[in-house]
């Protein structure tokens, strides 16, 4: 375990950008799942949605570790 210190813009930055993360990884998943998913013809569309779930669940671990952050959970 590390302790580190961080300043307020720091953390401000961190924040942001993992609002970034989030945004996109969400914005990616539901890309992959309206234009190459969701297709007329697509056969294999269940496998693919649980491949293309990947970045649902990363936009959800960005979204809560920035929560966590914001709420000061890992404050020591």
């Amino acid at each position: 375990m590390r302790t580190i210190k961080l300043t307020h813009e720091q953390i401000e930055l961190i924040t942001h950008a993992l609002g970034i993360a989030e945004s996109e990884h969400t914005n990616k998943y539901k890309d992959i799942i309206d234009n190459l998913v969701r297709v007329r013809g697509n056969t294999g569309a269940k496998e693919q949605e649980m491949i293309a779930k990947y970045y649902h669940v990363k936009a959800c671990e960005f979204a809560d570790l920035n929560m966590d952050i914001q709420k000061s959970k890992f404050d020591v």
